[in-house]
């Protein structure tokens, strides 16, 4: 009964040392509270705007790219844009037509944008 008793405690000691080394050595750290929300979805405000030529056109199919990004979408065809930026993000836009000089504004604290995209040289439009 005590060699069973032994044994019995000799095994209990070795759980407690594996269960404890699982403990100490498989910790992660915890996350930031922006590192959680961030891996639970992602918050972003929706950027809307108008792209028109130096004569006020409104331009359809103007390619707007969020800098740094593979994010882009098309204006419509009145000119009209909507692309959404992650929250917080410092985000500049590109906006680029062929035949026009590209253009890269700061978005900031900006939600609403009405773009104008100057004609390259020696192209009228």
């Amino acid at each position: 009964m005590a060699k069973t008793l032994k044994s019995y405690h000799t095994f209990l000691a070795s759980l407690f040392v594996i269960a404890a080394a699982f403990f100490l050595f498989d910790r992660r750290p915890e996350p930031a509270a922006n590192e959680l929300f961030m891996e639970t979805g992602h918050m972003t405000a929706d950027i809307e705007g108008t792209v028109r030529n130096e004569d006020g056109t409104l331009l359809p199919e103007v390619h707007v790219l969020i800098k740094g990004t593979q994010r882009s979408t098309l204006t419509n065809a009145v000119g009209r844009f909507l692309i959404s930026v992650n929250a917080g993000e410092e985000a500049t836009l590109v906006f680029s037509l062929t035949g026009y000089q590209s253009q890269e504004i700061h978005l900031g604290t900006k939600t609403s944008l009405d773009v104008m995209l100057k004609a390259e040289s020696g192209q009228a439009r």
